[in-house]
C-alpha cells in the first residue's frame, strides 16, 4: 500500500493477510492507501474489513490524510464506510471540513457538508470556523461553497484579552468571554468579514458582504472591518468598504 500497489495488496489479502496490522508508530495500510490517494487500493482495504477509524501513534485517522488532501473521491469512500464527519482530528479540534477548507477544494467541502457535517463547527483553541479557514487562506470558491451550505458569515473566533500580551505568540484565547467590551491592544473576535479585509481580499470581501456580513462588527481591540483595512494598508477593500456603507444609507433614507 505504501508503494501504490493494488495487485499485491489484492494478493496478500487473498493469502488472509490481517489488513488492519500496523506499524510500530500504529501506522495501517489503509493510512497509506488513503495518504497516496490510491482508492483502487483503499476500495480492496475496506472491503477487506480495514478500520475506517485507526489511529497512529499521533492520532491520526485516514480521514484526516484525506482532508489533508482535499480528496473529495476519497473522502467519500471514507464516509460511507462509516468514518464520522463530525470526529474531532486533532488535540486542537480541528474537524475534517476544517482542514478541507485550508485546501480550498470546493468538492471535499460539498461531500462533507453533504454528509452531515457541522458546518458551523469551531475548533476548540481559538475558535476557528471552517468558513474563516478558507478566507484566511484566500478560497473564494471554498468561501462560497461554505457559506451556501450555510456557514455563519457573523462567527467571531475567540477573544484574546490585553493582559495576554499583543504581538507574542502562544497567546490562549478566552472561549467564554462574552460581554462584547473591547480592549485596547487586545486581539480576537475576529470574523470572516475581519480577515479578509486584514488580508486586502477585496474577492472574498464582496462575497462576504453579499452575504450579509456585519460591516460594523468590531473585534477584540475596538477595530470593524474598515478599520482594520486601512490600518494594514488595504484600501481597495476600505474604499468599498465605505461605499457599500454609504449605498446602505441611501437605501435607509
Amino acid at each position: 500500500a505504501r508503494r501504490g500497489d493494488p495487485a499485491t495488496v489484492r494478493t496478500a489479502i487473498a493469502r488472509k493477510a490481517d489488513v488492519n496490522l500496523a506499524q510500530v508508530d500504529g501506522t495501517t495500510a489503509l493510512h497509506w492507501a488513503v495518504e497516496r490517494d490510491d482508492l483502487e487500493t483503499v476500495d480492496l482495504l475496506l472491503s477487506a474489513g480495514a478500520r475506517v477509524a485507526a489511529r497512529t501513534r499521533e492520532g491520526v485517522t485516514p480521514l484526516q490524510l484525506a482532508a489533508i488532501n482535499g480528496s473529495a473521491p476519497m473522502l467519500d469512500r471514507l464516509l460511507k464506510a462509516g468514518a464520522d464527519p463530525n470526529a474531532s482530528l486533532t488535540a486542537g479540534g480541528d474537524t475534517a471540513l476544517m482542514m478541507a477548507a485550508r485546501t480550498g477544494k470546493t468538492d471535499a467541502i460539498r461531500v462533507l457538508a453533504e454528509a452531515g457535517h457541522n458546518i458551523h463547527g469551531k475548533e476548540s483553541w481559538g475558535g476557528t470556523t471552517p468558513l474563516m479557514w478558507a478566507v484566511s487562506e484566500g478560497h473564494g470558491e471554498a468561501a462560497s461553497a461554505l457559506i451556501a451550505a450555510g456557514a455563519d458569515v457573523n462567527a467571531r473566533s475567540h477573544y484574546v484579552a490585553a493582559a495576554n500580551g499583543r504581538g507574542f505568540e502562544g497567546r490562549t484565547p478566552l472561549a467564554s468571554r462574552t460581554d462584547g467590551k473591547a480592549e485596547e491592544f487586545a486581539s480576537g473576535w475576529l470574523t470572516p468579514l475581519m480577515l479578509a479585509a486584514r488580508q486586502g481580499d477585496i474577492a472574498l470581501t464582496r462575497i462576504l458582504v453579499g452575504a450579509g456580513a456585519d460591516v460594523d462588527g468590531a473585534a477584540g481591540d475596538g477595530k470593524t472591518a474598515l478599520a482594520l483595512a486601512i490600518f494594514n494598508g488595504n484600501y481597495e477593500v476600505a474604499s468599498f468598504l465605505v461605499d457599500n456603507a454609504a449605498d446602505d444609507n441611501k437605501a435607509d433614507a
